[in-house]
């Protein structure tokens, strides 16, 4: 059989299996989360307490890490922040790829089709710094895919977890298998997820169920002493996701996300190793109002998103220095359509929201280490990157062209990025950091040539802007840390000024909006300029053996040049948790306050948020027979069954109320 015959008979085989899978399966995706780490801006040891016996979802595991809130629209697939930088603003990845959504109205963020199952380990990094896989100017979130191993002996792992949750009758399911040899190692892993509209304390919310499968394969194969081949797959098959904040659902939503990455350690310079990786990722996007009540005209609208991308990353030591480079390219290719079906059978009606348009770009980036003494180190980041944007001769194009812009032209941006880090270490454990940066970042196809984007928000349809300039951002933050032996804790503040922020004004009156009852239409513009303040602190007490400590405060103040308060930022923040090891048993107390926020943004439809406090315990045991290892687990979420909703939670629909769950897990090893 012809090679490339054969390369697709594979992947076909792997999607028919999938695909008998979805058609067997009863059950639902799991929220156990295997060897996740936290690296940059996170603590290991804080990710791992508030791992709570190593049960939570990709979600919650990211709404625990310094920094970081998540927008939500629906019980599923919230998006991340970086204090206040949203969307375009910070770069999204898996395993070092690009990947953008195809969904117009973020329905989709990158973080939605990975399974805690099949991750490694989340990293994140903020601001200029966290610019190393890409530009952006509030950082970066990496999701690392867990990689099969090669040992010198034959190894086999096998996991298997089932959840269930009462709220929403919510069942999980995933399952790991792994086989780890001398000159190859494979690895499989997967979940799926079903859950029914979940209840809050008053009342039920239509359209918050979900349902979806995952599947993810690896293979690395050792070539010499010297080189390995990784192959890896990513699959995510989304239907009938319920968005109660929008006005439309997910019909279907699929990802396939493919790479070969081949990895090099030299021998004879044990300092030098490089990773080099070409990827392709295809997202589709369909919402759907078919489900909805009373909609005055029936929608289809797709999203398609194809990108293609390498990087080569090479990592040099000598004596005292160290230095990482990074050499990576993309082409990235959206399109969101339009259908409209009149009532009484008039005539559809069809455009493109995103018009056919393409990202190409090509970056290069480097961190440089100076141990200047053994307690003291400076390091530098910098990025530069060619981009460019344009839409294709077609529908799209012609719309724009009825508004006097040719968008076909090219849209060129050099952007540029730079930081330096000063880290001493005093006595008595305690560790001073300063950084300063700065960094730009691109405006989306949305801010550029979105076509009528509603946003409910505000209700008013949107826009783009294809002369909006980058925004800008000049950073500055301190990081004081201090370890005794029974206590740990942090403290981080920081400031950035973001000229040339972007934001939207109104441009045409009621009458002039294509969504049926919008208040408008509104463009975006740069402002002046736009400033954030805020802090980050940590503390880790260790009463005994058996009795921790941990708590994470967040907080932040942004407003633009003029005053107005800045949209989506999150009040100040506490996450807490006491746990307590009895004879095996591990029981775990959290607590989470939020404040009430009353400096809101009302030209993008905000309303004053209250203050609540939450409340969740859960309990834990492990049993360990030979290589078997089973765990159970139980717990109580929002114990009060108090009624509130977060600040970024798109139309303020009300949370879960109490929830208990169940979860048992097993372990071959």
């Amino acid at each position: 059989m012809p090679i490339k015959k054969h390369i697709v008979f594979c992947v076909v085989a792997i999607l028919a299996t999938i695909n008998f899978a979805w058609a067997q399966s009863d059950s639902l995706s799991p929220k156990l989360l295997n060897e996740v780490t936290i690296q940059g801006a996170g603590n290991n040891k804080q990710f791992n307490f508030y791992q709570s016996s190593k049960l939570a979802s990709t979600e919650e595991i990211l709404s625990r890490m310094e920094g970081v809130n998540l927008i939500r629209r629906g019980a599923y697939g919230m998006e991340p922040t970086l204090r206040n930088y949203s969307a375009n603003q910070i770069n999204l990845s898996i395993d070092g790829m690009r990947i953008y959504g195809a969904c117009t109205d973020k329905m989709d963020p990158v973080s939605i089709y990975v399974e805690p199952i099949n991750l490694q380990g989340i990293s994140a990094a903020h601001g200029a710094q966290g610019n190393f896989n890409g530009s952006s100017i509030g950082g970066n979130i990496n999701l690392k895919f867990k990689a099969p191993s090669t040992l010198c002996h034959t190894q086999y792992l096998t996991q298997f977890i089932q959840s269930y949750s009462t709220n929403n009758q919510a069942l999980s399911t995933s399952f790991a298998f792994e086989k780890s040899g001398k000159q190859n190692g494979f690895r499989l892993s997967g979940a799926y997820r079903k859950a029914n509209d979940y209840a809050s304390p008053d009342s039920s919310i239509k359209h918050s169920g979900f349902e979806k499968l995952n599947f993810a394969a690896s293979y690395q194969q050792v070539i010499d002493s010297a080189n390995q081949i990784r192959i890896n797959y990513l699959g995510d098959w989304g239907r009938n996701m319920g968005y109660p904040a929008l006005p439309m659902d997910v019909g279907k939503a699929t990802a396939n996300i493919f790479s070969i990455t081949h990895l090099f350690q030299s021998k004879a310079h044990p300092t030098f190793s490089t990773e080099t990786k070409l990827y392709y990722n295809s997202i589709y996007h369909q919402m759907d109002d078919t489900h909805r009540e009373n909609v005055k005209m029936h929608m289809d609208m797709p999203g398609y998103s194809h990108t293609t991308g390498f990087y080569n990353e090479s990592s040099f030591g000598f004596k005292h220095h160290k230095l990482l480079t990074r050499i990576d390219g993309h082409q990235n290719y959206l399109k969101s359509e339009m259908t409209m079906y009149p009532p009484l059978g008039g005539p559809t009606m069809y455009l493109q929201t995103l018009p056919e348009s393409y990202i190409n770009n090509l970056g290069f980036a480097f961190q440089y280490q100076m141990d200047i003494r053994a307690n003291y180190y400076m390091k530098w980041n910098g990025r530069v990157d060619y981009f460019n944007q344009y839409v294709l001769n077609g529908i799209g194009a012609d719309l724009w062209g009825g508004m006097g812009f040719d968008v076909t032209k090219n849209k060129v941006n050099a952007l540029k990025s730079l930081s330096w880090m000063h880290c001493f270490q005093a006595k008595k454990g305690i560790s001073h950091t300063l950084v300063l940066g700065y960094a730009e970042r691109l405006p989306s196809s949305n801010e550029r040539f979105g076509y009528y984007l509603y946003n409910p928000m505000d209700n008013y349809d949107y826009l783009g802007n294809p002369d909006i300039k980058t925004e800008k951002s000049y950073q500055v933050e301190y990081v004081l840390r201090q370890e005794f032996k029974k206590l740990q804790w942090s403290f981080q503040p920081f400031a950035h000024r973001t000229p040339d922020y972007i934001y939207t004004y109104i441009i045409l009156p009621k009458e002039y909006s294509m969504t049926y009852g919008a208040n408008g239409v509104k463009t975006y513009k740069n402002i002046s300029y736009a400033q954030q303040f805020g802090a980050e602190a940590t503390l880790s007490y260790r009463f005994t053996d058996a009795v921790q400590y941990r708590a994470n405060f967040k907080y932040i103040y942004a407003e633009t040049q003029s005053g107005q308060a800045l949209p989506w930022v999150a009040p100040f923040k506490v996450q807490q948790a006491l746990r307590y090891l009895l004879a095996g048993y591990q029981f775990q107390f959290e607590h989470s306050y939020s404040a009430a926020q009353n400096r809101i943004n009302k030209d993008f439809g905000e309303r004053a948020t209250p203050a609540f406090n939450l409340y969740n315990l859960r309990a834990s045991k492990s049993f360990i027979h030979k290589k078997h290892t089973f765990q159970g687990a139980i717990a109580v979420e929002n114990i009060f069954n108090k009624t509130y909703h977060e600040h970024l939670d798109v139309g303020y629909i009300p949370r879960m109320g109490r929830n208990f769950s169940f979860t048992l897990g097993y372990i071959l090893h």
